[in-house]
């Protein structure tokens, strides 16, 4: 008589492990597709309000209009780490840099000119139907070069972004992504 195939049984620790070694690299695959950010400021207002989460998606390509996270040379404050979320307070051990969100305005190779409270781009002017009535503060013109966008904050009269020195035009190696979901408040879900 044979005797049927019998597997060994394995032990409830390798089975713990296994387990947890799939949940890390699920973990892992969802981070290198995937980021999320939460918004410290009122830079994007209306479009995006302080508290609002986004979820990043880190692929695919740039295209005027898109909502992204960058990373500055800003260094984040005491103040600005504590209102970080667990997860983001652990990534910020690895760099202290502040990871701002703004919008797609001028891609490389253009000319962008801000006068008398409008964007120009290549002498047109563009029509932004998500900036507030007063429009852009400034005076502002840049030939962008390769491989360079100019971000602005939708909220032009308070916004740190690409018309500052501190930041300027930024590299595409320092945009991390592109907004795909506000995934919360649940009140205000909305894809990109």
């Amino acid at each position: 008589m044979k005797q049927p195939n019998m597997k060994p049984q394995k032990s409830s620790l390798r089975e713990w492990l296994e387990s947890l070694l799939w949940a890390l690299a699920l973990v892992a695959i969802f981070y290198a597709l995937f980021s999320n950010t939460q918004v410290y400021s009122y830079s994007m207002k209306p479009t995006l309000l302080e508290g609002d989460h986004l979820l990043i998606w880190r692929h695919g390509t740039l295209s005027r209009g898109d909502i992204v996270t960058f990373r500055t040379n800003q260094p984040i404050t005491e103040a600005e780490r504590a209102l970080l979320g667990p997860i983001q307070r652990i990534f910020s051990m690895f760099s202290n840099k502040k990871t701002l969100v703004k919008r797609i305005i001028g891609l490389p190779g253009e000319t962008i000119e801000v006068r008398e409270g409008k964007v120009f781009i290549d002498g047109q002017v563009l029509e932004e139907n998500y900036v507030p009535e007063e429009g852009t503060l400034g005076d502002f013109y840049l030939e962008i070069p390769e491989g360079m966008y100019v971000l602005l904050g939708d909220n032009r009269q308070n916004s740190l972004d690409s018309r500052h020195p501190q930041i300027g035009p930024v590299p595409k190696a320092d945009i991390i992504g592109k907004a795909l979901l506000r995934y919360w408040p649940f009140s205000k879900i909305q894809i990109f």
